[in-house]
């Protein structure tokens, strides 16, 4: 958990590159699922439902 400090500066960064929590949520996912993100492919997936609809198409063409 970060401290206050840390917690003010990572808000004043996804302020002003808000683009930043969604690459790094992006990557987090990568990740997790063991696949190659394309963000271009991810960029307008900006709900819960949308990221995971593109992760199961994902897993289906590479199955």
């Amino acid at each position: 958990m970060p401290d206050t400090q840390s917690g003010l500066l990572i808000d004043c960064f996804e302020k002003v590159f808000p683009t930043l929590a969604h690459v790094t949520l992006l990557s987090l996912i990568g990740e997790a699922f063991s696949i190659d993100i394309d963000f271009e492919q991810f960029e307008e997936a900006t709900s819960f439902a949308a990221i995971l609809d593109l992760i199961r198409r994902h897993a289906a063409t590479n199955a």
